[in-house]
C-alpha cells in the first residue's frame, strides 16, 4: 500500500538513513492520513502555486521537522530535511 511506502520514506529521512526520498502517486491527503496513523504532526500549507499545483507541508516527529514539497498535477512529492 502507498501509505506504508510513505511512512517508510518519512522514517528513513527522519532517522538520517537517506537524505531525501521522491515518491510518485501521492497527494497531501495521503500524507495527512499516514501522519494521523503514526501520531505525527502534519502541517499543510494550504496555499498552492502555479498550474501544476505545487504544495508544501511539514511533518513534525519528536521536535524534528521533515519537509515535504509536491506537485499535485504529477502526483509527486519530495521528502527531506533542510
Amino acid at each position: 500500500m502507498i501509505e506504508h511506502t510513505i511512512a517508510d520514506a518519512i522514517k528513513k529521512v527522519s532517522k538520517g538513513f537517506v537524505e531525501d526520498v521522491r515518491l510518485d502517486g501521492v497527494c497531501p491527503g495521503l500524507f495527512e492520513r499516514v501522519c494521523e496513523e503514526n501520531g505525527w504532526i502534519f502541517e499543510y500549507d494550504s496555499e498552492t502555486n502555479g498550474w501544476e499545483v505545487d504544495w508544501w507541508a511539514d511533518i513534525i516527529i519528536d521536535k524534528q521537522i521533515i519537509r515535504v514539497s509536491g506537485i499535485m498535477y504529477y502526483g509527486t512529492a519530495h521528502i527531506f530535511i533542510e
